[in-house]
Formats: structure tokens, sequence, C-alpha cells
């Protein structure tokens, strides 16, 4: 777990080559989601953003499909 502050990235093909670098701030108070189960209730699924966007990308599809 990290703690509140600033984390500096580096990215690249190896140790030694390392062209990217960008620093972010981390906020521990940011709500996390918690992992979605066949059991979370629905309501509780659609409180997280990433599942009520891929719920509703499935809807549509189906929506498609259907008419």
């Amino acid at each position: 777990m990290l703690d509140d502050g600033p984390v500096h990235l580096l990215v690249g093909a190896s140790s030694w080559d390392l062209p990217h670098d960008v620093t972010v701030m981390i906020h521990t108070d940011v709500p996390r989601w918690k992992p979605l189960l066949r059991e979370t209730a629905p309501a509780a699924a659609l409180d997280n953003p990433h599942a009520r966007r891929a719920v509703a990308g499935l809807l549509a599809e189906h929506l498609t499909h259907t008419s």
C-alpha cells in the first residue's frame, strides 16, 4: 500500500534505458472500488463507474442484437 505523496515512475526498455518519467501524486482519501463478485448486488456494481460503463456497453450490445 502506498502513502500519500509523490511517486516518481520511470518507464523504458530496460533499467539502462528509461526515456520516460513522470511524477504522480497519491491520494489515499480517494474512494477505492471493491472487486466485483458474483455475489455483488447490482446496485453496488453500478456505484462503480467502471462497472457501470461495462454494463451500459453490454446492454447496448444486447439491445442492438434483439431489435
